[in-house]
């Protein structure tokens, strides 16, 4: 047995045999709907499934959505949305930060999706640099890039 206690429930974690998300679905939807205001849904993916169909929010660059970097946006827009008293869905289209914008061509009603251009050099360097990571790996071989 680990000395380190877990520090929190997930929502996939069972007790009596029913998940955390099943057990709370109802009660935090019932209470978000009796508030009769929009909600915007910056929660992970995780907690996301024990909520109705909010408005969610994805960042991508190029054409991917990496983990770490919704999270962090993620925590980065409700900041904004504190310092900005946002209080309507709308008024986060104007969140811009990181190099991300609001996306309307990608978005719809229950998705705002903001993305971030992955320039071509930059593209073409990691492209590059995995390529290389691959080939050095492949053949154990070392050198110094200068």
């Amino acid at each position: 047995s680990d000395s380190i206690c877990e520090y929190r429930l997930d929502g996939y974690d069972k007790i009596d045999g029913i998940s955390m998300n099943d057990h709370y679905h109802h009660k935090v939807n019932d209470y978000l709907k009796s508030l009769n205001e929009e909600i915007l849904d910056l929660s992970s993916q995780e907690y996301s499934m024990m909520l109705d169909d909010y408005v969610k929010v994805n960042f991508l660059v190029g054409n991917k959505s990496k983990g770490t970097i919704n999270k962090i946006q993620r925590g980065k827009m409700i900041r904004y949305c504190i310092e900005h008293n946002i209080d309507k869905i709308s008024d986060i289209k104007q969140y811009a930060q990181d190099g991300f914008k609001y996306d309307e061509k990608l978005s719809n009603d229950k998705l705002l999706v903001f993305f971030k251009y992955e320039s071509a050099i930059f593209a073409l360097a990691n492209s590059f640099l995995k390529s290389l990571k691959e080939s050095i790996f492949n053949t154990r071989t070392v050198f110094t890039l200068i």
